[in-house]
């Protein structure tokens, strides 16, 4: 992947490092350091009951707390600022609320957490405490009614002692006026309007102890203001640094854009996807070679230079593909040089075809190259110009026109014979024959194409091998 990826990866690399150059012009000159001030404020457990510290938390950054914060603060403070500036957590564990603030100004941080945190103490226990006067106020009524209620009772019935009060005189063991006794169904009407007036009056001291020692909230103290935490994703100012750590998240994300072109890549770029699509062994392989830096003499396209060991590689690989075949077709059929039988034809020569998907991707060139590192051994070497829709084969090998294979389908009077079609070249061992003018009628010159094979083969044309030149 990085082989054939690389590109992407240097323009992610260049792209992150010139962002990092120019976000660190851009950017100020020095990283601000900022400032972290906060309070924490409880629910008081002995308290009036009923706090809700998520309600309650919402007061922070609303209503009457910010703008009577602001006031406290003056310096033309505005209470949604104020607001927009605090930063509010609530842990329902400890029933807590934290008050916080960030500036690059710590005295300011702190002012301001002061302030709205005195102010939350004030508003949010001032209504706590004003609803528990309503409460005590409805108690001491509650008292002072049942009070009232007991006097009526003892006004009305004056005559009505207490139960514990003897009905004679110790002394004189004389009955006491009203000595019967009181009336104890009137006894018992007066006791429970006793204990309500005693219990009324009880409860009503009680919430008004309460409403003066305690508060529903309270602050903590406060705490010296704390340098703020960086974020996780800060890019610091520094040049050097603010590019090297853009060029590697661009090299990074490079990376990720090459594994995903990867992924969606159908072409077959390396010699073990070929052999893999085409479920066949892959024997040798050349390089490419621009055109213009292609070996020639005399107009034709000589084996020499840089492609010259490949093309003998692919020469021996050919050579040891067909002895393997030789040797497998001599197993069922008499490699005899004089039989048109297929294991004859293998015994006296291989035919090797050189093909490609498209145009212009270097068919003819392989063959030429190919066939001069066969010539070149003393292999005799029949060169085939089998492309009758863009034939070049001429034109490589610098020949003049002359009969062709195109030839061998025209009237039988006038066809030429094989050895004019197959014409020697410049070089030992190898001969040529070339396929004529293009033409729709592929089907004859195909079949014309295997006879004129057949018949160079069996009548000797090629004629007897020379041996080659000293190089």
């Amino acid at each position: 992947m990085l082989r054939r990826r690389w590109p992407v990866l240097v323009v992610s690399l260049v792209v992150g490092v010139l962002a990092g150059v120019v976000s660190s012009q851009l950017a100020p000159s020095d990283i601000v350091q900022q400032f972290r001030a906060e309070q924490v404020v409880v629910a008081n457990a002995s308290g009036t009951g009923g706090v809700s510290v998520e309600q309650d938390s919402l007061k922070v950054t609303r209503g009457e707390i910010p703008t009577v914060a602001a006031a406290a603060l003056g310096d033309g403070e505005r209470p949604d600022e104020l607001a927009d500036e605090m930063l509010v957590t609530v842990d329902t564990d400890s029933q807590s609320i934290t008050i916080a603030s960030v500036s690059v100004d710590a005295g300011l941080a702190a002012r301001r957490v002061s302030e709205v945190t005195k102010a939350f103490l004030e508003v949010t226990n001032g209504q706590r405490q004003e609803a528990e006067r309503v409460r005590v106020g409805q108690l001491e009524e509650t008292a002072k009614a049942a009070e009232m209620d007991l006097l009526a009772f003892d006004e009305n019935y004056p005559d009505q002692r207490d139960p514990d009060q003897p009905t004679t005189d110790p002394v004189t063991g004389e009955p006491v006026p009203g000595g019967d006794g009181p009336d104890p169904e009137l006894v018992s009407q007066r006791q429970a309007l006793s204990d309500a007036a005693a219990q009324a009056r009880s409860e009503a001291t009680v919430q008004k102890a309460q409403l003066v020692s305690t508060q529903p909230y309270s602050s903590l103290g406060e705490q010296q203001p704390k340098r703020a935490k960086r974020g996780a994703l800060e890019v610091p100012n520094s040049l050097p640094l603010r590019a090297g750590f853009l060029g590697f998240f661009g090299l990074l994300l490079g990376a990720i854009l090459g594994l995903v072109l990867e992924r969606l890549n159908r072409r077959i770029d390396t010699r073990p996807e070929l052999a893999e699509a085409c479920s066949l062994p892959i024997v040798a392989e050349v390089g490419f070679v621009p055109e213009k830096r292609r070996p020639t003499d005399g107009g034709a396209l000589v084996l020499a230079g840089v492609w010259a060991e490949s093309y003998r590689r692919v020469r021996s690989a050919m050579q040891f593909v067909h002895e393997q075949g030789r040797l497998v077709g001599s197993g069922s059929h008499t490699a005899t040089s004089g039989s048109n039988e297929p294991g004859g034809e293998v015994g006296r020569g291989g035919v090797f075809m050189f093909t490609s998907t498209a145009p212009g991707e270097g068919k003819t060139t392989s063959a030429v190259l190919t066939a001069q590192a066969m010539a070149e051994v003393g292999v005799r070497t029949l060169l085939v110009g089998a492309d009758f829709r863009r034939p070049t084969l001429a034109g490589v090998m610098g020949v003049e026109a002359g009969p062709t294979i195109a030839d061998l389908t025209g009237p039988v009077e006038g066809r030429p014979k094989v050895d004019q079609v197959v014409r020697p070249t410049r070089f030992a061992n190898l001969y040529m024959a070339l396929s004529g003018q293009p033409t729709r009628d592929v089907s004859e010159l195909i079949a014309a194409t295997r006879q004129l094979v057949a018949q160079a083969g069996l009548l000797g044309t090629l004629g007897p091998p020379k041996p080659p030149e000293e190089p």
